[in-house]
C-alpha cells in the first residue's frame, strides 16, 4: 500500500483514508486570525516553507460489510489534487462500488469529485447525503460568502465549483435536516 492511503479498522468496520492530493495555500490567504509574520516564523521554526501551507485533501472510505461509504469526494481544481479515483482504485475500490457518499459541506475540496468536466456523475450508484441548508446555500445563484475571509479568486472558485459539481447529482441527493444514520448495520 502506498502513502496515498491508510487502512484501519473500527471493530469489524474497515476504513481507508484515501488521498485526493494536496493544495498549496499562500500563508496570507490561509491565516485569518493571527499575524502572518508570526505564523510564517512558526513554519520556519518547524523547517517548513514559510510562504505557503500545503494542505492534504483526504477522503474516508468506509466498508461496513453491507454498505460502502465515502466521506467527501475530493477537489480536482489543481494539478496537485483530483487523484481520489486513482487512489481508490489502487486499494481495490471502484467508483461504482460506492453506494453512499456523505458530503460534509459544499467547499470545492469536498465536492470536486462528484462529477467529471462534462457534468457526468463520477459515482453512478451512490446516493449522496448532504445537509439541506448546505445544499440550498450553495445552489443559490449568488451565495453570500461575505463572512468568509477569502479573496475574490477563491470566492469565485467556491461558487463556480458548487454550481458545476452539485447539479449533476440532484437526482442522487438525499437532503437531511437532522442527524441520523448514513447506513444501517
Amino acid at each position: 500500500m502506498s502513502n496515498e492511503s491508510y487502512r484501519f479498522k473500527i471493530g469489524a468496520i474497515e476504513c481507508i483514508a484515501v488521498s485526493d492530493g494536496t493544495f498549496a495555500y499562500a500563508t496570507d490567504a490561509f491565516i485569518a486570525n493571527a499575524p502572518v509574520e508570526r505564523f510564517e516564523q512558526e513554519l520556519r521554526d518547524h523547517n517548513l516553507p514559510a510562504h505557503e501551507v500545503i494542505s492534504p485533501y483526504t477522503c474516508l472510505f468506509v466498508n461496513t460489510g453491507k454498505n460502502r461509504l465515502l466521506v467527501d469526494t475530493g477537489a480536482g481544481f489543481a494539478p496537485t489534487n483530483g487523484k481520489l479515483l486513482d487512489n481508490l482504485a489502487a486499494v481495490g475500490v471502484a467508483a461504482a462500488d460506492i453506494d453512499t457518499i456523505v458530503l460534509t459541506h459544499g467547499h470545492a475540496d469536498h465536492i470536486g469529485g462528484t462529477a467529471d468536466s462534462t457534468g457526468a456523475p463520477l459515482f453512478p450508484n451512490a446516493r449522496y447525503l448532504m445537509w439541506q441548508s448546505e445544499w440550498e446555500f450553495w445552489n443559490q445563484e449568488h451565495p453570500d460568502l461575505a463572512a468568509m475571509p477569502v479573496d475574490d479568486h477563491l470566492r469565485h472558485l467556491l461558487i463556480d465549483f458548487a454550481h458545476a459539481k452539485l447539479p449533476p447529482i440532484r437526482s442522487q441527493i438525499e437532503l437531511i435536516g437532522r442527524e441520523g444514520e448514513a447506513a444501517g448495520e
